[in-house]
């Protein structure tokens, strides 16, 4: 702003005062003059615009290197910008700062890890304990119904810790995953059977859609789990009488695994919680369905970990769920 004041009186100054034009009207040199001071202005706004974005250019590597820090990578360390005490500062402050939250989370990792891990001992003898108990000829009827609801009951704990010591496992890096060339459509075939067996109670229509050949690289094991919680799930959130088609579609380098169901669907409200842990909708809690709400979270770990994206949609009565991951052509 100085530097254009000097510019501009001083281009004032010589207008008026060193080369003074009788013949020149006095509207012609201020026309002059505000061209000049316009020409200086641009040109100062230019350079001062230049000046400010690299002054902030280290401000903006801080907020993308902010932005692309998550639970999984808080031992990342964001590299100093080297342009000035001010923002080297900053970074430092903010490498301590995701270096504390990632001991936190280490923490509770391992607390989580270590519960679970102790609390199987237990819930294996009071297992043990409970059926003894229910063999006993010498118990009455009403006994042996109560501690068949108690071992329904162990059975849930049971399932609950399962789930938590996979989920922190793999929160730790701890679940190595196989990586073969895995034929999808036997597994899908095996799938539609089980699942068949599953919903016979219900009186389920399990179907088989597109069953393209298919191969995936990846751990047979982690995707059969995958169709087992999908199945598991469609049919336990279905009506009596109703739907489930399961298909595997290829698309190009791509191929897309659905399990789709008919029953009460997904609120809209709740679709963000859908794969937090431990969610279970209304619907599910109102009904008494068995779970825990670890069954979509650890489907959606096993597909991230096979490079692919677990998606769903639920509209009406017809939710369906679909892996997209890339494929090995046959």
């Amino acid at each position: 702003m100085v530097a254009g004041l000097v510019l501009i009186g001083g281009v004032a100054y010589y207008e008026l005062a060193i080369e003074p034009s009788e013949n020149e009207p006095p509207v012609q040199r201020v026309i002059e003059i505000a061209a000049a001071a316009a020409i200086c202005v641009a040109l100062l706004t230019m350079v001062g615009w230049w000046l400010a974005r690299r002054a902030l250019r280290p401000a903006e590597i801080l907020a993308e290197a902010a932005g692309r820090i998550h639970e999984g990578n808080l031992s990342e360390q964001i590299a100093m910008p080297g342009s000035g005490e001010e923002f080297e500062r900053l970074t430092a402050v903010f490498n301590g700062m995701t270096a504390r939250l990632d001991a936190s989370f280490q923490r509770v990792r391992q607390f989580t890890l270590y519960a679970s891990h102790e609390l199987k001992t237990p819930l294996s003898i009071l297992r043990a304990e409970f059926e003894r108990l229910g063999d006993d000829p010498e118990r009455s009827e009403t006994d042996r119904v109560h501690f068949e609801r108690l071992l329904d009951e162990m059975d849930r704990l049971a399932q609950i810790v399962d789930g938590l010591t996979f989920l922190a496992k793999a929160d730790s890096n701890l679940i190595p995953l196989a990586r073969e060339e895995v034929p999808m459509q036997p597994l899908l075939a095996g799938a539609l059977e089980d699942t068949s067996a599953l919903g016979a109670a219900l009186h389920l229509d399990v179907r088989m859609g597109k069953n393209d050949p298919v191969v995936w690289h990846g751990d047979r094991h982690r995707l059969r789990q995958l169709l087992v919680i999908l199945c598991d799930n469609a049919v336990k959130y279905n009506r009596p009488g109703g739907k489930i088609i399961l298909s595997l579609e290829q698309s190009g380098h791509c191929s897309k695994l659905s399990v789709t169901n008919t029953g009460p669907g997904i609120p809209a409200e709740d679709h963000h919680r859908v794969f937090q842990r431990f969610y279970r909708g209304s619907t599910a809690q109102s009904d008494q369905t068995e779970g825990c709400g670890l069954g979509l979270c650890i489907a959606q770990w096993i597909v991230a970990g096979h490079g692919g994206v677990l998606s769903f949609t639920s509209g009406g009565q017809v939710t369906e769920f679909t892996a997209t991951m890339e494929n090995i052509p046959p």
